[in-house]
C-alpha cells in the first residue's frame, strides 16, 4: 500500500514536471508520456493492492454447516433437512456447502458453523470481529459482534451485529448473523 501511494505521488510529480518542461514545446510528446505515466500508475495500483477474500467459508476444523431457511434442500445430495417451527435446518459438510453455495445461500436466513476448536482469538482476527457484547452462562461464553464479511445484520442495543459465537469446552458455534439453531 505504501508503494502504491509512492507510485501515485511519483506520477503526479512526473506530470507536473512534464507540464512545466514542455509547456510551450512539443505537446504530442508530452501527451504520449502523460498517457504512459497514467497507465503505469493504474497498473501499479491495481496489481499491488491486496484483494481480500471472504474468509467465512474458509474456517478450519468445521464439523458441519447449517443453513436455516424457509425451504428444505433435499434435492442436494448429502444435505440433511430438519423441519422446526416453519423453518428448515439444512445440515451438511463444509465441502458440500462450498459446492452448492449459490443454492444453499439463496433463501437462507442464517448460516451456522460447528467447529471442533476453541481458539476464538484466531477466529476474531481472521474475521476482523468487533465485539459488541459478551455473555457467560455457566461454561458457555457467547460473543455478539460485527464482521465486515457478512452483509446481513441485526441490531443489538442500537449497534450492528452480524456474527455470534458460542464457545464451550473445545467447541465453537458461529452464526451469521446470529445462531438460530441453539448452542
Amino acid at each position: 500500500m505504501i508503494f502504491v501511494k509512492f507510485m501515485k505521488g511519483s506520477a503526479i510529480f512526473a506530470l507536473l514536471f512534464l507540464f512545466i518542461k514542455y509547456k510551450s514545446g512539443n505537446r504530442s510528446y508530452m501527451k504520449k508520456i502523460l498517457i504512459f505515466v497514467l497507465i503505469l500508475s493504474c497498473l501499479c495500483s491495481t496489481l499491488l493492492v491486496k484483494n481480500e477474500t471472504n474468509p467465512i467459508f474458509n474456517f478450519e476444523n468445521v464439523e458441519k454447516v447449517c443453513f436455516v431457511s424457509a425451504s428444505d434442500f433435499q434435492e442436494i445430495d448429502d444435505v440433511e433437512s430438519i423441519s422446526c417451527g416453519g423453518k428448515f435446518f439444512n445440515y451438511c459438510t463444509l465441502g458440500v456447502a462450498k459446492q452448492n453455495l449459490s443454492k444453499l445461500n439463496k433463501n437462507s436466513d442464517a448460516v451456522q458453523f460447528y467447529l471442533s476448536d476453541d481458539d476464538v482469538d484466531t477466529l476474531f482476527k481472521q474475521m476482523k470481529f468487533e465485539i459488541v457484547s459478551t455473555s457467560q452462562i455457566e461454561s458457555l461464553t457467547i460473543y455478539c459482534g460485527y464482521t465486515p464479511y457478512c452483509q446481513t445484520c441485526v441490531y443489538l442495543d442500537g449497534k450492528k451485529v452480524n456474527m455470534q459465537l458460542a464457545v464451550c469446552e473445545g467447541y465453537i458455534v458461529v452464526g451469521f448473523p446470529m445462531i438460530l439453531t441453539g448452542y
